[in-house]
């Protein structure tokens, strides 16, 4: 790594894009992994800088940058970045706060300051007991002065790669997390959990992932401790077996106490007793824990300024880690490590900051115990909006309310939500009218709500493609317009809609029963799913059905959409439906991601991608669909070498006189207009109008174009 000392000053340039200043005191610096920049890396890039030293000031000269230090420099104090025509950017102080709180998309400046204090030196191995050494071999120093500039440019998007490429990725969770989950603070025992899961396949209902909230264990009337409660689970491996047969993963919820004697999470007592206690439920079979600040007790930190939020994500996560790599026998390959936590900082439902440059790293976040009220609900929207705007990926909310009784109109309203949120987890308290299961209600909430959780099944290859973008760039899976329309102001300010990568557009609609809210459609064309009609970009009046939601999908856009399945582990990807929503004014383009999806393979370049584009050609007067041969490549079950596909061409209005695929006739299946068809459906009608469906099997690696010629 290019490096320039002065005195006890160091700049470094960790690449192109990054500088760091650290300075100590005693001349002695840090390269060692910290909790805030957890894996230093030699970029290989460094820009050309020259070094001009002046009477007072050392100027160091880069990419049109000038970054000003004084001569006698005691500190980073007065060290100031800024452009060859002397617009200052930053202007350094001593000790600069770290935070996790990004700049707005629309407010993003030409370069950001993230400070490496207090500076965490995390020991090789990480989170794990190692004697009676000091702090477990951390080394802590909360008066670290150590800074990195990101020289964004004013892009939010750069600055959220550069970030991530700093601080640490969001790991992509697996896929069976984003499937549904069935959440409660309930008394089970063995049968009435086995009955929950039985219940979901009576009812035809995907299920993926269920919790088992804190009374799975013999504890005190304080909640703590880790010994199964017998009389309740007379054999707790038997259940999670039971669990997995059916493909679903189990959660336990924990409240954590302090080990006796800990004065930290740190401290020697605190990580042997956390490590030994998660690891061996995990032993049982256990897949998921829940790290659970939300009751009179809460793991200690060893410093003030980053919360027991983080520290408890970080341990939780780091344990988990450790245990599959255990299993695994490798440490590069493993199961991927999920947990779930408080988002730091949203206090049950009210956004106040994201405290630190970590807490973005670890899985799954929720927002607190809230209630089920229409009010909660918008907050819930602008909730995911910050937190993913902060490199939160899979921020999530008690779907239905933690407490409260919403009605059969309100309950489906958040369903709704849900489905089209990074993690499906409707949840409740013991205390209310009703738990959150959709046949609780009647049939018809019933129908209504498998018909949204199956239609999230059905978009898990478009979730997923985003969930990689976001681990590669930290871009949100499901984020706001301005993410996708920059120069447009009016997008830009928009905070009670948001959409799922650049194609779906969704405007939540927060009262139960038929309401009219305002929508804002950036520019283009855009197909409201429910009810068949075209609207250009503009500000709109609209209203909906309690069984319908205001969701519309970006004319031009091409989705794959995976078959119907009960969970994840049933649902299989050699048989793929691409969904064509054409027009001649716009184009699309994007890549099927696939791997395992299970374990971190995909993190050493075990994947592949399969592009794939549509767009109007003007000389033939068709519609084409190319479907790239797959790049790279991952091994396992999933890793299929042959696959049917089926595009569906929504004609909306237009007629087709024809078809080829790779220059050689195709036949078509008209389907008719369906007036009662489900959004995103792989077979049948569609609402709007006829749809056009053609069919063939194919290697993975082979290309495939199809062609719709009009006329």
């Amino acid at each position: 790594m290019e490096e320039l000392r002065i005195g006890n000053l160091r700049i470094q340039f960790v690449s192109a894009e990054i500088v760091r200043a650290e300075y100590a005191e005693d001349g002695v610096f840090c390269d060692e992994n910290t909790l805030f920049v957890p894996d230093r890396k030699e970029s290989g890039n460094a820009p050309e800088y020259t070094v001009c030293k002046g009477p007072e000031t050392i100027t160091v000269c880069f990419d049109g940058k000038e970054l000003s230090i004084p001569r006698d420099c005691k500190s980073l104090q007065g060290i100031t970045l800024r452009n060859a025509d002397g617009e200052v950017f930053c202007r350094l102080k001593k000790h600069w706060k770290n935070t996790g709180e990004l700049p707005a998309v629309r407010n993003t400046p030409e370069v950001f300051v993230l400070s490496d204090c207090p500076r965490i030196s995390v020991p090789e191995g990480g989170y794990t007991y190692r004697g009676e050494a000091e702090n477990s071999g951390y080394k802590i120093e909360e008066k670290a002065q150590d800074v990195y500039f990101l020289l964004c440019g004013k892009d939010a998007s750069k600055l959220r790669r550069l970030y991530v490429e700093l601080t640490g990725r969001c790991e992509m969770i697996r896929l069976s997390t984003l499937g549904t989950w069935n959440s409660k603070y309930f008394v089970y025992d063995e049968e009435s959990a086995k009955q929950v899961i039985l219940d979901y396949e009576k009812y035809d209902v995907p299920l993926d992932n269920m919790v088992l909230d804190t009374d799975w264990r013999a504890a005190s009337d304080r909640g703590i401790g880790y010994d199964v409660d017998t009389k309740l689970f007379p054999d707790m491996k038997r259940f999670l077996d039971f669990a997995h047969a059916h493909g679903v993963e189990i959660m336990f919820n924990d409240h954590p106490e302090p080990a006796d004697g800990a004065a930290s999470v740190l401290s020697p007592a605190e990580v042997k007793y956390r490590e030994e206690k998660l690891q061996g439920l995990m032993k049982l079979g256990l897949d998921v824990w829940w790290y659970d600040r939300n009751w009179h007790t809460a793991l200690k930190s060893p410093v003030p300024e980053i919360r027991p939020e983080t520290f408890g994500l970080y341990l939780f996560e780091e344990i988990t880690r450790h245990y599959w790599q255990q299993v695994s026998g490798d440490k590069r390959k493993y199961r991927r490590p999920v947990v779930m936590g408080n988002v730091n900082n949203i206090q049950n439902g009210v956004y106040q900051e994201i405290g630190d440059s970590a807490s973005h790293r670890f899985g799954m976040q929720w927002t607190g115990d809230i209630a089920s009220g229409p009010a909660d609900l918008r907050q819930e929207v602008k909730n995911l909006l910050r937190a993913s705007d902060n490199c939160i990926a899979y921020v999530n909310a008690d779907c239905g309310g933690h407490t409260g009784n919403p009605d059969k109109l309100m309950y489906l309203r958040w369903i709704q939500f849900g489905v089209l949120s990074p993690v499906f987890r409707p949840h409740c308290t013991n205390t209310v009218e009703r738990f959150r299961e959709p046949w609780v209600y009647d049939k018809d909430a019933l129908n209504v709500s498998r018909n949204y959780i199956k239609m999230r099944y059905r978009l898990l290859p478009v979730i997923y493609q985003n969930a990689f973008d976001n681990y590669l760039t930290g871009t949100p899976i499901f984020r706001g317009l301005g993410w996708e329309y920059p120069e447009d102001k009016k997008a830009a300010s928009v905070r009670n809609e948001y959409m799922l990568g650049k194609d779906l557009l969704i405007a939540p609609v927060a009262v139960g029963g038929r309401a009219m809210r305002s929508v804002y459609l950036p520019e283009g064309k855009w197909l409201n799913v429910f009810t068949g009609k075209v609207y250009r970009g503009g500000r709109y009046a609209m209203s909906c059905a309690y069984n319908e939601t205001l969701l519309f999908v970006r004319l031009g856009a091409l989705l794959p959409l995976a078959p119907d399945a009960a969970n994840t582990k049933k649902q299989r990807w050699n048989k793929l439906t691409y969904d064509f929503y054409p027009d001649p004014e716009a184009s699309d383009e994007g890549a099927l991601y696939e791997d395992d999806t299970e374990t971190t393979a995909y993190q050493s370049g075990e994947y592949r991608l399969s592009p794939y584009k549509a767009y109007f050609d003007r000389e033939e007067n068709a519609y084409v669909v190319r479907l790239a041969g797959a790049e790279g490549r991952f091994s396992g079950k999933r890793a299929f070498a042959k696959r049917s596909v089926t595009v569906r061409l929504h004609l909306l209005g237009q007629k087709v006189r024809g078809a080829t695929l790779n220059g050689a006739e195709i036949g078509l299946e008209r389907i008719a207009r369906d007036s009662s068809a489900f959004p995103f459906a792989v077979k049948g009608g569609a609402r709007e109008g006829e749809v056009l469906t053609a069919t063939w099997t194919t290697s993975v690696k082979e290309d495939s174009e199809l062609k719709f010629y009009l006329g």
